[in-house]
């Protein structure tokens, strides 16, 4: 099992405001960043991404709702993490 923190983006789609707000809430709690509206960026250990899986799962349980997680290496997620202070939702652009 890696111990290794590893980057992570979380996006869902759900109908339900109140689901989309305890969603947001839950990704702020293992300190993932807002990237769009429903697209956080974070860094996690493998323990704290099922962790975070889990619990989003039992959020999202209407027949509309998706959740899709991506893990990604540090070096990949250093773009990402070094905007995280910025205003959510701006539109990143690479040189």
């Amino acid at each position: 099992m890696s111990k290794l923190l590893s980057g992570v983006f979380v996006g869902y789609i759900s109908r339900n405001k109140r689901r989309v707000r305890l969603v947001e809430t839950k990704c702020k709690d293992f300190g993932l960043s807002p990237v769009l509206k429903t697209l956080h960026v974070g860094m996690l250990y493998p323990d704290e991404i099922r962790q975070l899986e889990a619990k989003l799962r039992k959020i999202l349980t209407g027949a509309h709702d998706r959740l899709y997680t991506m893990k990604i290496c540090t070096e990949c997620a250093k773009p990402w993490l070094a905007r995280q202070n910025n205003t959510p939702y701006e539109l990143i652009q690479f040189k």
